[in-house]
């Protein structure tokens, strides 16, 4: 038993019999409680089950949003289901198909004035659902002859028109010198059937009715005739182009189109603007102004050169959106060739790309929130590997995946809960998908209920991504979070200042293998250079750094800080050959521990930490990962050799990680199958250390495989099983004792009861009575076991003090 965390009490027995005995009772008995076992963190994992966070192997197309907010998607090939229509009722956090659809979807489009009103159209069909997709009808088949010689739908759109619906289809023939059209059915007709336009001989890219109709009558219609494209307006009942003239682009053989209305389109009588985004072939392409004119005035086409900026003179946009008026509109430009959006605050004069863009390889399409303006959020809908659905919140400079996410959680990489965790519920994790080669790093804000994606180590340009670490100063206005990993032959460090929203990525100059942060600035980062260990410093984030330190002449393997680093700047380094090295001098020096040894004091793989009242004690730990050779404590300026304090160490255990918590307990991962957590709730105690093994809420054959601790809360992997679990200790505080009081004197010698106030978490307890405070030799009856917070003594002796004490035994100790 750890004397140290038990109490103790005196009860003095006198000849006063006159006195009450104490009142019986009743056993209290804990209540269940997810606490002293592992349990499952919450993960991603795909498919319905999990509402289609993962989508592996998808893309996501088609984005449309319902009057309501209810976004809906043509998702392509998704691991585990044939539907292709998805619907999101919760701004696309989760998923469900919709309407049975298995069909290769080209368009989707609400009603503009009814959320439960969707239409979508496949190469050659459209279907209507009155019920937001539950079922759908069949429209009259093929307008245009879509669906045979070549002639396939390439949009639709939606409008009300008095007391029924106006649908317009655009078309395209893809043989050369063949043309599309685009075709109107009134839905208020006694016989449905598909009207001509007669728009002459273009291929229709996109077509949509004015956000005005009602007063303008506008449809508006992106063409090409295999030279040019055009921007054409039908007024009414007159002809394409009769009203306004065309627009032309020059040059440019338009693969796919957008528009996008400002939110003053058709302020004035005679000139319409709206913005175009164009793709062509080899996604080159651009986003253009266009200045519609009335008859007999030249309409005015602007190329707005999205990307110059980046050196590019043209580039394919595969959606464009707008919010708010002509000037001064904030435009976002999806890219056909890439998962970038370009994002312009002044109607197209000036652009940026975002400093996180979505993840994927192309077919960018974006979808503004209707308050944008206000909320700054939009989403995006890539393809390709790694593609997904997501969300922006600072108006395009970042994004993160929310669902629909094309990886796989192949391994748990790496974990970085917030010190401040009791508080904030936050964790950051990293994970390794190995069929696409690509390291994520997800984000939870309350325990792993819900995750997002806020880097890929695509998005972040690099080879790799190993390792993410938050200071001890994070939350309470800190919020800098640091990721390493590798980009070629060198090591990089990612730096966030916005909790993981944006990076800023350092390139060091060298590779380490070991890594510490030992404030918003400051990291200690150690190497091998093929003779040394290297420990180097810096002090600006990873932008520089000073002159590797020898430690040792063998690779490093862990780095700690001590716990008053801000005053005594100690450092601790373990190495790869048993070796441990101490700094005392903010890493401008390391000594061996003990500091004349001549041969490695210990063996194998070095894991170190301190004693959190290293301060006064200047205790440290290390393990080794060699089988049985566990847990080490050194007191520094005091110990002549490393002591090993795990006598109970299962036989072959392999301790890989080591951590203590604020109020002194050891935790040690044993990546041994079925080897759990080994636990010690006074690792510096002189007499003998106990230590035991929790294995509690794990599977049989589960290895563990690291350790992360925030308060009395760890975290390991199942390895096994791809899994991350988590354990709280809420029994490393001692039994509060409450009846008898203290040196309680005159207490009856028959029905005495100690009380004592039960643990969060415990089920079982201890008690012990005794003549004297060592409980040597506990006389026999004076100690028993009970899951109720009382218990009933013998009779006793009078005029005698004893003393008694309570521990909890189950599920671990207190």
């Amino acid at each position: 038993m750890a004397t140290a965390k038990i109490l103790l009490a005196a009860l003095v027995l006198a000849l006063v019999m006159s006195l009450s005995a104490l009142p019986s009772s009743h056993p209290v008995v804990a209540a269940p409680d997810e606490v002293n076992k592992w349990s499952q963190v919450k993960m991603p994992i795909g498919g319905e089950a999990d509402n289609w966070v993962l989508a592996s192997g998808s893309d996501v197309r088609q984005l449309t949003m319902a009057p309501d907010g209810t976004l809906y998607a043509y998702v392509v090939s998704a691991s585990g289901t044939s539907s292709t229509l998805f619907k999101s009722q919760d701004e696309g956090q989760s998923w469900s198909d919709t309407g049975k659809v298995k069909d290769a979807i080209v368009a989707i489009a609400t009603a503009p004035d009814d959320a439960k009103i969707i239409y979508y159209a496949t190469i050659s069909q459209l279907y209507k659902s009155v019920d937001a997709g539950n079922t759908f009808t069949l429209f009259p088949p093929k307008p245009g002859g879509a669906g045979s010689n070549n002639i396939t739908i390439t949009s639709i759109t939606i409008t009300r028109n008095d007391n029924t619906y106006l649908v317009a289809v655009g078309t395209r023939d893809t043989d050369s010198s063949q043309y599309g059209g685009v075709y109107i059915l009134d839905e208020s007709q006694p016989l449905w059937g598909w009207s001509s336009t007669n728009i002459s001989n273009y291929d229709v890219l996109r077509v949509a009715f004015s956000p005005n109709f009602a007063r303008d009558g506008q449809l508006v219609a992106v063409v090409t005739n295999e030279i040019d494209t055009m921007v054409t307006i039908k007024v009414g009942d007159a002809d394409w182009g009769q009203n306004f003239s065309d627009a032309t682009i020059h040059s440019v053989v338009s693969q796919s189109a957008s528009i996008a209305f400002p939110a003053n389109y058709g302020a004035t009588r005679d000139t319409f603007t709206l913005f175009v985004g164009i793709n062509s072939s080899s996604n080159n392409g651009d986003a253009y102004i266009i200045y519609s004119r009335a008859m007999p005035e030249s309409s005015i086409v602007a190329d707005l050169n999205i990307g110059f900026n980046y050196g590019y003179n043209q580039l394919g946009v595969a959606w464009l959106a707008v919010s708010g008026n002509t000037t001064g509109a904030t435009l976002l430009a999806g890219a056909a060739g890439s998962a970038q959006i370009y994002v312009s605050t002044d109607s197209g004069v000036n652009w940026t790309r975002s400093r996180k863009a979505p993840s994927g390889q192309s077919r960018t399409e974006v979808l503004m929130a209707p308050d944008f303006t206000s909320s700054r959020r939009a989403y995006v809908a890539t393809s390709g590997t790694e593609s997904a659905l997501s969300l922006t919140a600072d108006g395009g400079i970042s994004w993160n995946q929310v669902s629909l996410i094309d990886t796989t959680l192949s391994a748990i990489v790496g974990l970085a809960p917030s010190p401040n965790y009791a508080q904030d519920n936050t964790l950051f994790l990293l994970t390794f998908d190995s069929g696409h080669i690509e390291h994520s790093l997800w984000r939870s804000r309350n325990s792993g209920v819900k995750w997002d994606r806020v880097l890929t180590s695509s998005t972040a340009s690099a080879d790799s991504i190993n390792s993410v670490q938050l200071p001890r100063q994070y939350g309470n206005g800190h919020q800098v979070v640091f990721l390493a990993g590798t980009k070629g032959s060198n090591s990089v460090i990612w730096k966030s200042s916005d909790n993981g929203q944006t990076f800023t990525r350092r390139d060091a100059p060298f590779l380490f293998d070991i890594w510490t942060v030992a404030n918003d600035d400051s990291l200690f980062v150690g190497g091998y250079d093929g003779g040394h260990g290297l420990v180097y410093s810096t002090t600006n984030g990873g932008f520089s750094y000073a002159t590797g330190v020898v430690a040792g002449s063998q690779a490093l393997q862990s780095i700690a800080i001590s716990p008053n680093y801000e005053h005594d700047k100690t450092i601790l380094i373990g190495n790869t050959s048993g070796w441990v090295y101490w700094s005392s001098d903010n890493g401008t020096s390391f000594r061996p521990l003990p500091p004349d040894t001549t041969s490695s004091p210990l063996i194998g793989l070095i894991s170190v930490t301190f004693d959190p009242d290293f301060s006064r004690n200047n205790t440290v730990y290390a393990a080794s990962n060699n089988a049985s050779n566990g847990i080490y404590r050194y007191i520094i300026n005091k110990s002549t050799s490393w002591v090993r304090i795990d006598g109970t160490l299962p036989v072959g255990g392999i301790v890989s990680q080591i951590r203590v918590a604020t109020d002194g307990t050891l935790y040690a991962a044993n990546s041994k199958a079925n080897g759990g957590m080994e636990r010690s709730l006074a690792p510096t105690y002189p007499l003998g250390v106990t230590f035991e093994t929790v294995t509690g809420g794990l599977d049989d054959g589960v290895t563990l495989s690291g350790l992360w601790l925030s308060g009395n809360q760890m975290w390991s992997v199942d390895s096994h099983n791809t899994r991350l679990m988590t354990y709280t200790d809420s029994l490393t505080s001692p039994v509060t004792l409450t009846a008898p009081s203290n040196t309680a004197p005159g207490i009856a010698t028959g029905n005495i009861i100690l009380d004592w106030k039960s643990l969060r978490g415990a089920t079982q307890y201890q008690w012990q009575l005794d003549y004297d405070t060592d409980f040597s030799t506990v006389p026999s009856g004076f100690e028993g076991n009970t899951e109720g917070s009382s218990a009933r003594l013998p009779a006793l002796e009078t005029a005698t003090t004893y003393y008694w004490r309570v521990r909890a035994t189950k599920p671990v100790l207190s």
